[in-house]
């Protein structure tokens, strides 16, 4: 990832705008909630693998917030 932090210095917003652009958004948005959904909408119906490394450095709540990025509609 050419925007690499490591994720223990690197806020939520932060790493949905990396993770964004490396979906390929040209410009993504700045604010947490529509990067989530931008994401969201981007892996949906794919076979898309989300990694974070070092990801054992990221607070409960940042690793909870990622999770829901992926979980499927109820």
């Amino acid at each position: 990832m050419a925007g690499y932090r490591h994720p223990s210095r690197a806020s939520l917003a932060e790493m949905l705008y990396e993770i964004a652009l490396e979906l390929g958004v040209g410009e993504p948005p700045k604010r947490k909630a529509a990067l989530a959904r931008l994401i969201e909408s981007r892996m949906k119906g794919t076979k898309g693998l989300l990694i974070v490394d070092e990801a054992d450095h990221l607070s409960y709540e940042t690793l909870e917030e990622l999770r829901l990025i992926q979980k499927p509609a109820m």
